[in-house]
């Protein structure tokens, strides 16, 4: 008895790949492949012909795919319908091309299983694109017939269901289930923490999410994070680091004035760090400290403690001006609060003046910025970092913003 199979999947679940691999001489119904007799002689791409663009060469296609289903039961081959046939309608679109000698085969669906692993969808489509220069599908049309998948079953008419997984769909989904894994060790070990104070550069409630793994290319490279995505099985395995949850430094003293914080990789390295982002958070004292549970063993990019986003309570903004750091870990707050520095302070004039000698235009981000405020973003350095060195690189740097300013206007 002929079979007549109805593949079920989305693009990038590599169908076709099964048809030519499992499949002898099969009649295949195929939209693609409609597309492709209809290019190929006019030496076209898929997307010139498929595409947007493509509109004048519509009622061709479809003719050709309308042929390939009205010739499928003359052939007396295996059929296949290779299309996503991700609805019920569509599956019965499909399960019509042998209308009137239904009783004649073996009706098979065959589900690619994607479930669990829809961003290795994505990726799958996007480097296909990428490789070929053709076969452009959007994120979004891509989730939309995600969005819309129903699992087929035999009701529908078929006489069996086969699931396959293809190889690189099995690598992401082996992958997430790590990355589930990870997550809820570390939500159980966070849990059984006690409560603590905690700083963080930048609003702790705008961290989504519980604990997301977000370095480890095991547990996270198949997920949403774009710059893993292209991440593949066999492939040397990107330097990255475990993280997961809140970046925080844990509070040794919280008082009205003076709020020290502990760091635990050294004055020079954090001092060097504060070039960075760290200065934007000063300036704009995005600095808060808050109540919250750490994740245990887990430490952040630099070696500071991660917190379970879900355990924070009592978010409070705070200035740079009354904050302190101290790299003792004693056990004894008070030495170590004791030994504290002004967190301003510790700004050596290089790091001042390489985070912003940039040029004022790109610092301000745009081109109509007046000399006042200029200058009155200059006072406000002055006013936060006042040690001899600081002044002097805040001078030069009013100098050449300033000379920079007048040359342009």
């Amino acid at each position: 008895m002929p079979k007549l199979y109805v593949l079920v999947g989305p693009p990038g679940v590599r169908k076709s790949t099964w048809v030519r691999q499992n499949l002898v001489d099969p009649h295949v119904v195929s939209y693609d492949r409609a597309v492709d007799i209809v290019r190929e002689p006019l030496g076209l791409r898929y997307d010139d012909v498929a595409g947007a663009r493509g509109a004048q060469f519509r009622k061709e296609v479809e003719a050709v795919h309308r042929e390939m289903q009205k010739s499928a039961v003359e052939t007396g081959k295996d059929i296949v319908v290779d299309m996503t046939n991700m609805t019920v309608a569509s599956r019965r679109r499909a399960l019509s091309v042998i209308r009137g000698h239904e009783d004649e085969y073996e009706k098979i669906a065959v589900f690619f299983d994607f479930l669990g692993a829809e961003a290795g969808v994505h990726a799958a489509v996007k480097k296909r694109a990428e490789e070929e220069g053709d076969k452009t599908l959007s994120p979004e049309i891509v989730q939309g017939m995600m969005d819309r998948f129903v699992m087929p079953t035999e009701a529908e008419g078929f006489d069996k269901i086969v699931v396959v997984t293809p190889e690189h769909i099995r690598e992401r989904k082996i992958r997430q289930l790590l990355s589930t894994i990870v997550r809820e060790t570390l939500l159980r070990e966070a849990r059984q923490a006690p409560v603590a104070a905690y700083l963080r550069f930048g609003d702790p409630r705008k961290v989504a999410g519980g604990v997301s793994v977000i370095h480890d290319p095991y547990a996270y490279a198949y997920a949403e994070e774009p710059a893993l995505a292209s991440f593949e099985p066999g492939e040397s395995s990107p330097r990255l680091r475990s993280e997961a949850g809140i970046s925080a430094y844990p509070v040794v003293l919280e008082e009205a004035e003076r709020i020290v914080f502990r760091i635990s990789n050294g004055m020079g390295t954090f001092s060097r760090q504060l070039g960075g982002f760290l200065m934007k958070r000063l300036m704009g004292n995005d600095i808060w400290i808050f109540k919250a549970r750490r994740i245990p063993g887990a430490l952040g990019t630099d070696d500071e403690p991660l917190i379970d986003a879900d355990t924070v309570s009592r978010p409070q903004q705070i200035t740079a001006d009354n904050l302190y750091v101290t790299a003792l870990d004693t056990g004894d707050p008070s030495r170590d609060a004791s030994r504290a520095e002004k967190l301003t302070d510790l700004l050596v004039p290089w790091d001042l003046m390489a985070y912003h000698d940039m040029g004022y235009n790109e610092f301000f981000k745009r081109k109509d910025v007046s000399r006042e405020e200029i200058e009155a973003y200059i006072a406000r350095l002055r006013v936060r970092f006042t040690r001899p060195e600081q002044v002097r690189k805040i001078n030069e740097l009013e100098e050449s913003w300033l000379a920079e300013w007048d040359e342009d206007h």
